[in-house]
């Protein structure tokens, strides 16, 4: 599996070019969407890096996170301490579970996948590219696919392929 994407993209305009009227108005709005969630993965990933898991209580403490839990963690999360995912669901009004995905999600953009999150953000890429490689929502849930499995997806992409 390919760790980094780091090769800068250059920003194209799209293959049928721009529009005008209300469908330029979509594209517009598109490009503005893929800014901002490219924005807010990187705030994401800041949090996570102002809460390490250094300063949680360890293995065999009281009021540790279980073992069990621990290992089921995606490797991403490793560094962060436990209680970032309880304060974003907080913050976002979001299940757990849903703050978890948007951390792993955020963190493997920022840290492993910045062509991808540079092309997102000028929008090369719209938000609908991110789910890809994981065919469809539905069965990234069944099947459980690992971030890092869609990120060795996206890892040797180019625009214009």
């Amino acid at each position: 599996m390919i760790e980094r994407a780091t090769e800068v993209l250059a920003v194209d305009e799209p293959v049928v070019g721009w529009a005008s009227g209300p469908l330029g108005a979509v594209q517009a709005a598109d490009r503005e969407i893929g800014r901002q969630t490219a924005l807010r993965a990187r705030a994401i990933a800041a949090f996570a890096a102002s809460r390490p898991a250094s300063a949680d209580r360890q293995p065999g403490e009281a009021g540790a996170m279980a073992a069990e839990r621990w290992a089921s963690r995606a490797e991403v999360l490793r560094p962060v301490s436990e209680w970032a995912t309880s304060e974003l669901a907080i913050a976002l009004n979001v299940t757990t579970q849903r703050a978890e995905e948007e951390l792993v999600r955020s963190l493997t953009l920022v840290g492993r996948l910045p062509r991808v999150l540079a092309a997102l953000q000028s929008g090369v890429l719209h938000v609908g590219h991110l789910c890809a490689c994981s065919s469809t929502s539905r069965r990234s849930r069944r099947t459980r696919c690992a971030p890092a499995s869609r990120a060795s997806c996206w890892a040797g992409w180019r625009p214009g392929r």
